[in-house]
């Protein structure tokens, strides 16, 4: 097999139909991937969210600060009558509303009532916690409820 013609340091193994037909690494695919030109392509995946990756509050940092505590446990009493695994998609859609900045459509009913919810009671209650602030504790929230066992 020949060198990726793209890094030009590991093998190429798939065939690539934004270079050409040529043989491209892996790496490469989903570093040049485009969704117009690859939607066709066997490998071919639309890019997901890395919502571990995005920052956070620790739970010893929010247990020392008493604001951070009070909006954290306001925002779990808003989840508190969904299932853990509606929980994790009404905090994934809020991260993807206040971190990625985009809207998309909710399917269930039930997380776009949490969403709805959520949403209404930080414009009323935390309007003036900084959006930063309000993503670092989805996340750290989020990080609670994957552990959560099912």
């Amino acid at each position: 097999m020949s060198k990726c013609p793209v890094c030009q340091t590991r093998k190429g193994k798939r065939f690539c139909l934004i270079n050409d037909q040529r043989l491209i690494c892996s790496l490469c695919c989903g570093n040049t991937r485009q969704a117009d030109l690859c939607q066709s392509c066997e490998f071919y995946q639309p890019p997901r969210r890395r919502y571990d990756q995005l920052p956070f509050f620790s739970e010893q940092m929010i247990s020392q600060n008493h604001a951070l505590n009070l909006y954290l446990h306001s925002i779990l009493q808003q989840l508190h009558n969904f299932s853990t695994e509606e929980s994790i998609k009404i905090i994934e859609t809020l991260l993807d509303r206040y971190y990625f900045q985009q809207y998309e459509s909710i399917e269930s009913p039930m997380v776009a009532q949490g969403v709805e919810s959520i949403t209404h009671f930080i414009q009323q209650q935390l309007s003036a916690v900084d959006h930063e602030i309000l993503v670092n504790l989805f996340v750290a929230i989020r990080r609670q409820l994957v552990m959560m066992p099912v």
